[in-house]
């Protein structure tokens, strides 16, 4: 409601921050949320390290008429401008594809999770705030919060708050090297772009890990790749990565102050932590 919505955004908050027993914590708030809940004197707000978001195609038809409306009634040239530059780019992809091969990897899409890869989570997940299991990631990936502009296709729920797209889709990606399980992605494309909501990896594959992320999202066709997980952004800041350009982004938080020594002690967050994961 335009008008009595305001109203009740705030005490229906601190009704559900009581429900919860004050275990309630956000993640990617927006500065204005963070104002709000800074007057409350409830939370902390833990500084947490950037991620990458790297534009891997010319996006100008969507990045220009967002910033700048008036450029709208320009959407078809700006479309066609960013074809004819992707057109260009396409041999430079081929030769950095060459340096990211994977060959020595086994890659294995997946819908659902076993025993070993749900062992795999737990035993990477120590320092994790949120510590998701198998199960719930599999029920994260069977429950989405977008829907597809398809008549055709319908989602296990209907959402009050659901949101028309083009194309989204979650997948789990395992990936083994000479027989031996090294990573475990959850992988989210919407509309073109991709992010890592979710990665568990041994340490010293991280660079392997970024190798296969970079391969999926060239796969994928996809416009921006976004990531979060601290090893995985210093792989991208250290090695050869096939974006057009990247720019750091920064994430709040608010941890409840009854939680605070428990984020001490686990201060790892996830990209898909809180209700990312949904969208």
């Amino acid at each position: 409601d335009p008008k009595k919505g305001k109203h009740l955004a705030i005490p229906l908050f601190m009704k559900a921050f009581s429900v919860c027993n004050h275990r309630l914590f956000m993640t990617d708030c927006t500065p204005h949320t963070q104002r709000i809940l800074k007057k409350t004197n409830l939370f902390e707000f833990p500084e947490t390290e950037p991620g990458i978001r790297g534009f891997m195609k010319f996006n100008l038809h969507e990045v220009i008429p967002a910033k700048f409306p008036v450029y709208k009634k320009l959407e078809f040239l700006l479309n066609l401008s960013d074809k004819i530059l992707n057109f260009i780019l396409i041999p430079f992809q081929k030769i950095h594809h060459l340096k990211i091969r994977t060959n020595n990897l086994k890659l294995e899409y997946l819908a659902a999770l076993n025993a070993e890869l749900n062992k795999f989570i737990e035993s990477h997940s120590t320092n994790e705030f949120t510590k998701r299991s198998a199960i719930e990631l599999e029920w994260i990936i069977q429950h989405p919060w977008l829907k597809k502009n398809d008549a055709l296709k319908t989602t296990p729920f209907e959402y009050p708050f659901s949101y028309l797209v083009k194309d989204f889709n979650q997948y789990f990606l395992k990936i083994e090297e000479t027989g031996k399980l090294i990573g475990l992605l959850l992988i989210s494309i919407r509309d073109g772009h991709m992010k890592v909501p979710y990665a568990y990896f041994e340490d010293h594959a991280a660079q392997q890990i970024t190798k296969v992320i970079y391969n999926e999202a060239e796969r994928q066709k996809s416009v921006t790749l976004t990531v979060f997980s601290p090893k995985l952004v210093h792989q991208m800041n250290a090695v050869s990565h096939p974006f057009l350009f990247k720019k750091r982004i920064k994430r709040l938080i608010a941890i409840p102050k009854e939680l605070s020594d428990f984020y001490l002690k686990h201060p790892q967050i996830q990209d898909g932590d809180g209700d990312v994961v949904f969208t």
